[in-house]
This record gives structure tokens, C-alpha cells and sequence, in this order.
């Protein structure tokens, strides 16, 4: 956890909580707070895959979230006026700054091991999907209304 401080401080000089990644002590104790909001993947359902095929997997599967979220913010950049434009490119920046830091520190605790690329995907297809969500229902909710 020392390790992560550096990280923490960082984000938290920039007004960003960092979401708390999952240990084994929460996972065994059914609190898997990093990936509560993660629907099961393909990659979970085929019990043959290799570790690198789940590697494989993995990073497919945070592309495809990622270019989601790129066609998302991207939809809702085009309906904004220019100083919410501005606002909303700013944003996205912090929010890739905090993204990569994140899942950094998260596949960082893999270091060095077959399961650190699965554990950093896995990261990546989180946040990118907790982002995607947030951009549409919390920040543009009212563009798609006034639609």
C-alpha cells in the first residue's frame, strides 16, 4: 500500500479519489470493490484458456471498452458549446491521467508475473466502462432528453 501513496497524493492534489483496487483479503471476504460493476465476460466463461489467452482476452475486451468510450465522448463533445467543450476535454485528460495511474498501481502489485497484463487490462476495461457510464447517464442524461 506504501507504494501506492506517491499515486494517491498525487491524484488527491487534483481533486481525483482514486477507487480502492481489490485484495485478496476483500475478495475473500466477498468485497470486491474494483470490479463490482463488471458484467462476466467471454474471458471468464471458457475455463480452458491459458494465461495468456486470458492476457489476450483481457486486452480485447479493454479495446473494445475504450473505442465505446472514444465513440461516447466523442457524440457528446459535438453537442457541446464551446466552453463546455473545453471543460469536457479537460476532464477527459485528468480522467486518462487517473486512468493510467491507476492501472498502473493495480497491475504493478502483478509485477513481474503471467497475470500482470490480465490484471492491467482488466483495470483498463473497468474504468473505461465506469467512464463510458458516466458520461452517459450522469454528465449528457439531459442532452439525450432534450433529443
Amino acid at each position: 500500500m506504501l507504494g501506492m501513496l506517491p499515486v494517491v497524493l498525487l491524484l488527491a492534489t487534483q481533486g481525483i479519489t482514486p477507487v480502492p483496487a481489490r485484495t485478496s483479503s476483500s475478495v475473500a471476504h466477498g468485497q470486491d470493490t474494483f470490479n463490482a460493476h463488471r458484467t462476466s465476460l467471454p474471458c471468464d466463461q471458457d475455463p480452458h484458456l491459458s494465461q495468456a489467452g486470458l492476457n489476450e482476452c483481457f486486452a480485447n475486451e479493454a479495446h473494445a471498452a475504450e473505442m465505446t468510450l472514444q465513440r461516447t465522448y466523442n457524440h457528446y463533445l459535438k453537442l457541446l458549446k464551446d466552453a463546455d467543450k473545453k471543460n469536457l476535454i479537460e476532464a477527459q485528460k485528468a480522467w486518462v491521467r487517473y486512468r493510467d495511474a491507476e492501472c498502473r498501481a493495480y497491475g504493478g502489485q502483478f509485477e513481474g508475473g503471467s497475470m500482470q497484463p490480465m490484471q492491467y487490462d482488466s483495470c483498463r476495461l473497468s474504468t473505461a466502462s465506469q467512464r463510458n457510464k458516466e458520461l452517459r447517464n450522469d454528465y449528457f442524461q439531459m442532452y439525450d432528453q432534450q433529443r
